[in-house]
Order: structure tokens, then sequence, then C-alpha cells
């Protein structure tokens, strides 16, 4: 290859462009690629040199993208000719028909598996969405030695994308070989694989999302090919259950570190059947706490020593099938050190007896006030909170000494009696819209921090009723802030006054009081009173110091939009640039 690249005219060649070095316009290529929807090839039009050097680059024609229709076969041969023969391919192929169509074959599917089937050995990820009536053929597809195979993902997916799900569970054939060491990740949706050869060994991360009734057996016996997996999970359909059997045979997962269930009843008389002493991480959802997420619960807490890092995400805990039943986990909890949880009120009272001596990071949603107090109280280790949707939230005194994160979405008077001098990072996301007149979010706020004193290096706050009065306050007392954001507030001009680094005087060089002197990045959205013009001037003093002290500080970085109610100024800091 040449190291410059010539063109046919003078004209031409006089462009700057046109005298890069071959090696600097293959940068340049991938990196619009990366950025821009078109692909490379693209540039292969503008002249004969950059279509030959762009040919020529065999990484350009790795990644292959393939729709079924009349041509699909030739584009797939086009670029496998390009891509050299020992490049390893990503490949994804979308063989769906139109919306309302039956799935007939394609007159070129045929021709076109067998001309991918050619290239398996050479797969680094392979992706497949397919008609579920067409998954048969995919068996005829994913046969041979895959030693590079990395990711493989199919989508059965039925008419309607699972609007009109048959009842009857599909299945695919994965008869591919692999020995990756680093293993594999694979994804399969609308079906549940049945793997041969070795290819279930080499797996260590499974999905499987379900659309249809399986029995119980049929998870068993995947996951019973499948003994090296350290993450699986289950993603099912509230419509369909799986069907319980009684199955005396245990399945050992011994390397599995990390289960997650999302919405699939029936998933209780799987989980039941697998042993996975290596379990750390447990992530339920549902859209209501009923009886098979409490069984999951309580037998990985009794069976699952290592089970340290708990979560149950409810979306309706009020509605429910529990009847008069709780889950028993109150021992167990003893070694939990991550736990976010949103109880049904059958549990409240679990909460006044349990202790978490060990949790380092709690997330509570949706529950009354005593029961994110009583765990806080109860946890004296406790590094990050997020408390959503608490129910009328207030607190007596408590001290947390280790509290590094904390994110809310309320303020309250009874906030200040929270005392955390170790805190570094402060989200606060008020819910809803609030009457400016009747809130005194500011002064909570204060209050807060004029107790803790704490260490913040990050602050966010987002639609808080905050004035300038009190932000100022607060900022007076976080001189190690770095980062700040304040959006859909009332604050005005008047903060990023206060904000704007002065020049000193003459007779004191070595003055250096303003407020946040290690602020690197500030966002500030919707907050209308706040002008284009009072902030062109806040980053101009920021960025374009006039001082041999004030040089010392960061260059600010500004990574957003002042947005007001008349118009929208367009300045530099709105494109993020680094002044």
């Amino acid at each position: 290859m040449s190291d410059h690249i010539s063109t046919a005219t003078p004209m031409s060649q006089s462009a700057p462009i046109f005298r890069l070095p071959a090696d600097v316009l293959l940068e340049l290529f991938e990196s619009f690629s990366t950025y821009i929807s078109p692909q490379i090839q693209c540039f292969s039009h503008v002249c004969h040199s950059w279509r030959e050097l762009i040919h020529r680059h065999e990484p350009f024609w790795t990644v292959i993208k393939l729709r079924l229709c009349d041509t699909s076969v030739e584009k797939a041969e086009y670029w496998l000719a390009r891509a050299g023969p020992d490049t390893s391919l990503d490949i994804s192929l979308h063989a769906l028909p139109q919306r309302g169509e039956a799935p007939p074959v394609h007159p070129h599917f045929q021709t076109l598996f067998h001309v991918l089937r050619r290239t398996v050995e050479r797969w680094r990820k392979m992706e497949i969405q397919i008609h579920r009536d067409l998954l048969v053929h995919c068996a005829k597809l994913c046969v041979g030695n895959a030693s590079r195979l990395e990711r493989l993902t199919i989508d059965g997916i039925g008419e309607g994308n699972d609007e009109k799900d048959s009842t009857a569970g599909t299945f695919v054939d994965i008869s591919l070989r692999c020995a990756r060491p680093s293993g594999v990740i694979a994804s399969f949706a609308y079906c549940v694989p049945k793997f041969h050869s070795t290819f279930g060994s080499s797996l260590t991360r499974l999905r499987t999302r379900i659309g249809g009734i399986y029995m119980a057996q049929h998870f068993l016996d995947m996951l019973r090919s499948c003994p090296n997996l350290i993450a699986w999970t289950l993603e099912g359909d509230s419509r369909y259950a799986i069907v319980e059997e009684v199955s005396p045979v245990l399945v050992h997962l011994p390397h599995l570190v990390d289960l997650t269930i999302k919405e699939a009843p029936g998933s209780a008389s799987v989980v039941k059947r697998l042993m996975m002493p290596s379990l750390e991480k447990l992530h339920v959802e549902g859209q209501e706490w009923s009886e098979y997420i409490v069984d999951i619960g309580e037998y990985l807490l009794r069976t699952s020593p290592s089970l340290s890092n708990l979560a149950f995400v409810i979306a309706n805990p009020l509605a429910s099938y529990l009847t008069g039943r709780y889950m028993d986990v109150s021992a167990a909890l003893l070694r939990v050190t991550r736990f976010a949880i949103t109880p049904h009120p059958l549990m409240y009272d679990v909460f006044f007896d349990i202790s978490l001596p060990n949790l380092e990071v709690l997330d509570i949603s949706s529950a009354p006030a005593f029961v994110a107090r009583y765990i806080m109280q109860s946890s004296p280790l406790l590094q990050s909170i997020t408390l959503t949707k608490i129910n009328n939230p207030s607190f007596i005194h408590i001290s947390l000494p280790h509290l590094q994160t904390l994110n809310i979405d309320f303020l309250v008077d009874s906030f200040r009696n929270l005392e955390a001098p170790q805190l570094e990072h402060l989200y606060v996301d008020i819910d809803g819209i609030h009457d400016d007149e009747e809130t005194n979010d500011g002064a909570h706020l204060r209050a807060f921090i004029e107790r803790s004193r704490p260490p913040l290096c990050t602050m966010r706050l987002l639609s808080v009723a905050i004035g300038d009065d009190d932000l100022l306050g607060c900022l007076a007392m976080l001189p190690q802030l770095t980062s700040l954001e304040v959006s859909s507030s009332n604050i005005t001009d008047a903060t990023l006054e206060a904000l704007t680094v002065r020049r000193p005087p003459a007779n004191q060089p070595d003055a250096s009081d303003y407020l946040l002197p290690h602020l690197i990045e500030v966002e500030l959205r919707f907050n209308r009173a706040v002008t284009p013009t009072a902030f062109d001037k806040f980053l101009s003093s920021r960025g374009n110091p006039p001082s041999t002290v004030i040089e010392q500080m960061n260059p600010l970085r500004f990574r957003a939009d002042v947005v007001v109610s008349q118009y929208r100024a367009a300045s530099a800091w709105q494109r993020g640039d680094t002044l």
C-alpha cells in the first residue's frame, strides 16, 4: 500500500485531504463510521483511489449486516471476498417477513445459509432474527467448529413481535463446537435452545427470553449442558407460567454467581432444582409480589451461602397474590451487603426484627418511611443509599458515618436529621411538580449540609425548589465540589454572578476567595431566570483565568445547555466545548 493517496486530476490533487497518508485516511474513515449511520463504504464512491484503499482494507468488511432479500446472497459473497480469508466476522441476519405476511422460506434462504455456514470458524459474533416457524433452519446453520465465537444471539420472533404468540414453546438446536477459554455469551428470545456437542460447556453468560408454555424440564435440560455458566437471565411472560414438574434430579451450576429472573411465573419450579453454591447476586423483577418470587428468595437464601446481593423490584407491590405470607429471610440477611427491595405490606413488620450489619448498598422504593428508617438504623456500614417513592418521608436522628452516595427524590424538614459526614455524591430528583410558594426544598438541603458538612464532590439537583440564597449558602460549605447540576430550579443570574471568578485586586495578587475553586463540570437546564449572557460571563471567567492564582483551577467543562423561556443561545458552551 502506498504511503500517500493520489488522484487522477491536478485540481483534485491540490485538495489537502488527498495529500494525507493512507493510514491517516483509514483512521478518519473509521472515526466517521463510528458516529455516522451510513456505512464506511460510502466513502469508496468519492474517487478511485479512496475506493481502492477501502476495498483493500479488510477490517472494513468484517461487520456484515444482511436482510433476507433477492440480493442478500450476492452481498454476503461480495463482503466475504473483501474481508479476506482469515479475519474474524461479525454477522447479523434479519430474516423476518413483512408485518402481516406469512413466513414462507425465501427462495435464497437455503443458499444464504450455505454461504454463511462456510464461515462458521471465523464467526466472532453471530446475530439472527428469524420467524419462529423458520427456527428449524438455524439448526442447519449453527453447525461446526466456532472456535472464535464470542457472542451468539438468536431471536425467534412471532408475527406482531410476540403480541399474538402461539402458546406452544419453540426450540432451536445448536450444534456448534467451541473451546474458547474466556467463554461465550449467548442470548435466545422466544425460543429455548437445545445444546448439542460441546457448545453448552463453553457458555459463561446466557439470556433466555420466552413467550409461550414450557415445562420446567426444558430449562433443566438446557442448564445441565451449561456447567460453566457464570450468569443466567430468564425473562418470562406474565401470560404464561412455566409448567411445574416433580423432578428428583438436581442440576449443579458450581460457577454461577449472577441470577436474574424477570416476570417469569412458575420459575420457582426451575430454580428450586438448581444447586448454586457460588451464587452472589439475585435480581428478581415482577409486576406483583407472587408466590413464586417468595419461593425463589427463600430457597436461594437458604441454599446459596455466598448470596450477598439481593434485589426484588416489583412494579405494583400493593397488587399481590400473597395471602398472609411473607418472605422469611431475617437470618440470611445478616450476610447481605447489597439489598434492593420494593416491599409488600405484609413484609413491613419483618423489618422491625431484622438486622443488616454488613449492608453497604441499600435501594428501597415504594415503602413507608419507617421501613427505610429501620433498615438504615440497623446498617452501620452503609456506603450508598437510594430512596424513591417513600411514603411520608420523615427521619429522626440517624448517623451514617460511612455513607458516600445518597440518591433521593424528596426533601423534607426532617432531612436535616440525617448525619453523613463522609458524603461525596448527592443526587436529588424531586418527582412531580411543586408549588414554589409551599415548598422549602432549599432550606431543608441547606440545613442538612450545614449539619453534616460533607466533602461533596458531586451534587445533582433536579426539580428542586431552591433559590439563589439557599444554593449559594450550600455551595459556600462545599469547597471540594467538582461537578454541579441544577435543573428546573428558582435560581437566577445572581447565582452565576456569585460563581464568576473576578480578577484579584492589584494589591492582593494572591487573593483566591471565590466559590467552588475545584469546579470542573456544570450542567444547568430549564432554569428560566438564568440568561445566556450571565452564563457566558461565568464560563469566560472560569475558562480564561486572568491571573496566575486562578490559572491553578481546572478548565471548566460544560456538558449541557441553558434553556430559557424566550430563546436558546448558540454559544460554545452549548456544544460541550472545553473552555
